[in-house]
């Protein structure tokens, strides 16, 4: 049998550029084939990388331009009095973005989640369950549109109870984990994100250990917070560098 190349199609799949019946035939193709999930998820991350990174470089590139453009001006207008005037307001910015610095740097546990947390997408390749008519498939089915319309309470009922016939569904605990975060409930988010890690053979162990860290860090255990970040930055996972960002600012 002659084997798919699935790149083409991938690559379509993610930008969006399939009608309905080759995006219908596509997740089809996604039931069953871990592989085929695994790469869509190894893709998904790698452009988030690439489009943070390119973010990162225009600006980069947008402040030289307007340091140079500004110390241009700078130079026609100079004199005497101007450089000493300069040299004064310098020297309050010094101080000043030294203490914007040293607040940032040391910020509360709890500011530093807002900044961090962005809610997990199921995105398009959860399709086992929406093939699955039976009672729990339906319940499952529900327990996502509860979460994705941002009704946690509400999910976490539906998929507690999804759980206990469907343990083994990873996807399904780092959603509930998830949730729980979002009421409050972070002994639960814990319980279920180490339930992931430990579980150390599927495709959500990454998930879980940022989601964890976050976690630790809104319910103010910084010092656990901390090992976690750790042991991402170690990981060398997808989050390495938010981690690593986060250490720096964590008090």
């Amino acid at each position: 049998m002659k084997t798919i190349d699935y790149s083409y199609f991938i690559e379509r799949y993610l930008s969006g550029e399939m009608d309905h019946a080759e995006r219908e035939w596509f997740e089809k193709e996604l039931e069953g084939n871990d592989a085929l999930k695994s790469e869509i998820m190894l893709r998904k991350k790698t452009d988030e990388v690439l489009a943070n990174q390119e973010i990162l470089n225009l600006r980069m590139k947008l402040k030289t331009i307007k340091v140079a453009r500004e110390e241009k001006e700078t130079i026609k207008i100079v004199s005497k009095k101007a450089i000493l005037r300069s040299a004064a307001v310098i020297t309050i910015l010094v101080v000043l973005g030294a203490s914007f610095l040293i607040t940032f740097k040391n910020q509360p546990p709890e500011a530093i989640y807002e900044k961090s947390f962005t809610i997990y997408n199921p995105g398009g390749i959860v399709r086992t369950a929406e093939s699955d008519n039976s009672s729990i498939g339906i319940q499952y089915r529900k327990a996502l549109d509860l979460y994705n319309k941002g009704e946690y309470e509400l999910a976490i009922a539906n998929l507690k109870e999804y759980l206990l016939s469907r343990p083994e569904h990873i996807e399904a605990l780092l959603i509930y984990g998830i949730a729980s975060i979002q009421t409050n409930n972070y002994d639960v988010a814990e319980e279920s994100f180490r339930k992931i890690i430990n579980d150390g053979n599927n495709l959500y162990i990454d998930n879980a250990r940022w989601y964890l860290a976050l976690s630790l860090m809104k319910s103010g255990d910084s010092e656990k917070a901390k090992t976690e970040l750790n042991n991402i930055v170690e990981s060398n996972s997808i989050y390495a560098r938010k981690a690593k960002q986060i250490l720096r600012k964590l008090r």
